[in-house]
């Protein structure tokens, strides 16, 4: 026997896949324990990462690219949402409370999308082209911002928000076949004051319209299209309009998910219904690597380690993967999951918090699940919001708390605290 597979064993690693099931907790994982050692704990920071793989803490320098925009990332300070990185060691989580607010009433509409930014207010943007807006301090609906039906007169199906430093940007992907797929909504003191259709460039010989956006930079933002195409836009300085570049990614269904990273270098990763999820490189302007699944994309998060990313997949039981950008095209480090009886869809959206290590999802019945990344073969904890088993539509951690929002318009804010 060779002395690194005698050494793998005195360990008690084995070659092959094991499957842990903790009735208990009703959750599921999966790990790949033919990932060396060092490697797992790189990928799940419980080792330090390599110096080049270590967000900072300063925003990065701007990538320019030949399409004539500039791109860099921002990373969410370590200390935000009520943690910090160098305790996430000692962190152990629970669900204190959970108490649910009516916001929105719409008739024959969805929630689509909770948007928020560095305040208490949270935007919910409804499958109709509504925005509701409460006030996550104190679970206080404010009213509803008016809509210039003009500007929104088809299905949403995705929505973003931007800024320029003082103003915040509602950007919605709507679902036609025209060219108006994409719309810029400014909002300004509960109401909207500037509202405009963006004309996105599309391939007429397929289905129009915008599966999937998020944001890149200050007054910058990516969309996925129903015709395959990933583009690229820059808003100009009197956000009438903007400059969409398509990027050089092949997908050949929808694209369900995008998500901006930096490793080594600005990234953007699309995901589509075509079980790939690609890996672009800004600078280099081409797809340096491709994870390919076993079941449709739905959403791409990002996780402590800038290599590693969880994606949220169609499956019954384990659905939800961790995969590392640097073992394409290896299986993933960890699967993990809940038994659902039915797939979740690409309209359920998770959540995950890179400085504790964790994340969040709700279910078709009305329940959040938290798990901790570091051990992902128990669910941390669980919790039913909504009555009458109502879709949860998203959950997102904000302002040290974790938002949950039905499809039917209800909003819960739960507390999540440390366990003493």
């Amino acid at each position: 026997m060779p002395p690194s597979e005698r050494s793998r064993q005195s360990r008690g690693f084995s070659s092959g896949t094991l499957l842990i099931t903790s009735p208990r907790t009703r959750g599921y994982s999966q790990t790949n324990l033919n990932t060396p050692q060092s490697f797992t704990s790189s990928v799940l920071s419980l080792g330090p990462s390599p110096p080049v793989a270590r967000f900072q803490e300063n925003p990065s320098p701007p990538i320019n690219s030949s399409c004539g925009v500039n791109v860099s990332f921002q990373h969410p300070s370590s200390t935000k949402n009520g943690c910090r990185s160098n305790d996430a060691s000692r962190y152990r989580l629970h669900v204190r409370e959970c108490d649910a607010t009516r916001v929105y009433t719409g008739k024959n509409d969805k929630v689509r999308r909770v948007l928020t930014n560095d305040t208490s207010l949270a935007y919910l943007v409804s499958m109709r082209g509504t925005i509701d807006t409460v006030d996550t301090a104190s679970v206080i609906r404010r009213d509803p911002i008016p809509q210039k039906r003009s500007h929104i007169v088809t299905m949403l199906d995705d929505a973003c928000l931007v800024s320029d430093g003082c103003r915040d940007f509602a950007i919605l992907g709507h679902v036609c076949d025209d060219a108006s797929q994409v719309s810029l909504i400014r909002i300004e003191q509960n109401s909207i004051v500037h509202a405009v259709s963006l004309k996105r460039p599309w391939n007429i010989s397929r289905r129009g319209g915008v599966g999937s956006l998020c944001t890149m930079d200050q007054l910058t933002f990516a969309t996925g299209g129903y015709d395959h195409v990933v583009h690229l836009w820059k808003l100009n300085q009197n956000y009438s309009s903007a400059f969409a570049q398509p990027l050089a990614i092949s997908h050949s269904k929808v694209v369900q998910s995008l998500l901006p990273v930096c490793d080594t270098s600005h990234k953007l990763m699309t995901a589509g219904a075509d079980c790939k999820v690609h890996v672009y490189d800004l600078s280099s302007e081409r797809v340096v690597n491709t994870i390919k699944t076993s079941k449709s994309v739905y959403h791409l998060h990002g996780t402590h380690s800038p290599f590693c990313t969880l994606i949220e997949l169609g499956h019954l039981e384990l659905q939800f993967e961790l995969r590392d950008h640097r073992m394409v095209p290896v299986q993933a480090v960890q699967r993990f999951g809940y038994p659902a009886g039915q797939t979740p869809g690409r309209y359920m959206k998770g959540a995950s918090l890179d400085a504790c290590q964790l994340f969040s999802c709700g279910d078709k019945k009305g329940n959040v699940r938290l798990w901790d990344l570091r051990n992902t073969d128990k669910i941390v904890s669980e919790t039913s919001c909504f009555p009458k088993s109502q879709r949860v539509a998203q959950v997102l951690f904000h302002n040290s708390r974790l938002l949950a929002s039905s499809e039917n318009g209800e909003i819960s804010v739960i507390d999540y605290l440390a366990a003493s």
